[in-house]
This record gives structure tokens, sequence and C-alpha cells, in this order.
């Protein structure tokens, strides 16, 4: 029978790993416990975001920084998460810096085994490809190639 201590240290080395690969391909992981209104992010949640933990534990946080023409989707989409045990997948504008940066979050509802203590787990990432996917691509902030040349 193994050792708790292999066990830890096995999971240790797995998360050091997980987290490894999540910083670099810049993708955070966040959680919102319904019930008590708590969100949790890491810290590649607040990197994204551009902001300190500070910052981002105050009321009214995610409202304030949510691009105004995209509040009601962001509001709409997770409020029917929650209501219809739907996933979450939404590309939405953020405040950063001096103007906007697009965000992408997917996540999924969990409870406990008596259907309680409701949560909402994903990741969320810069949508960098969110042009790639629309018919009529809209000015963001960050700087996208006029045109892409590819040779075999």
């Amino acid at each position: 029978m193994r050792k708790i201590e292999d066990i830890t240290r096995e999971l240790s080395a797995l998360e050091s790993r997980m987290s490894f690969a999540l910083q670099h391909c810049g993708i955070g992981i966040w959680e919102w416990i319904v019930d008590s209104n708590d969100v949790i992010w890491d810290s590649n949640m607040l990197r994204l975001f551009g902001v300190t933990s500070a910052e981002y534990n105050t009321d009214n946080f995610f409202t304030n920084v949510v691009h105004p023409d995209d509040a009601e989707l962001v509001k709409t989409t997770f409020k029917r998460s929650i209501d219809c045990d739907d996933p979450v997948d939404i590309s939405y504008r953020i405040r950063y810096n001096e103007g906007y940066k697009r965000i992408r979050m997917r996540g999924t509802v969990r409870c406990d085994e008596f259907g309680h203590n409701r949560r909402l787990i994903g990741v969320a990432f810069e949508d960098m490809f969110y042009c790639a996917r629309t018919p009529v691509c809209e000015q963001v902030s960050y700087a996208k190639p006029t045109s892409l040349q590819y040779s075999l």
C-alpha cells in the first residue's frame, strides 16, 4: 500500500505542472458559490483582468469591469446557467488599462449530492480569436494583424 507521503508528493507535483501550464497558456480558474455569492479567483484570473485581489474583492466589481454594452448578456448568461443548469460559454469585453479586451468564460454548474451548494466552476482566457468567429469584426483594444500569410 502506498504511503500518504508518496501520494502527497505526487499531488504536489501534479498541482505544480497544472499551475505552470495554466499560467503559460493564460488560463484563469474561477468559482462562484451561488448561495453565499462568494467568488474565488486564482492568480491567473487576476492577471487576466489586470487587478489585485483587493480590487476584485469589492462589491460590484464584475458589473463595473464589464463593458456596458455586454453587461446584460453576461448577467443573463450566468442567471440562465444557474436557473437551468446550463453550461456557461460566453465572450464579452472588459475594461482593461485604457481600453477594452475580450474575455471568454466557460464553466459548469456543480451541486452536492442533495442538489444544494450550487456553484459555477470554470475557466477564462483572452478571446483573441473572436473576430475569426464573427461576420463583423469590432474594434477592440488589442492589435489585430491585417493579414496572415502561410507558406508550406
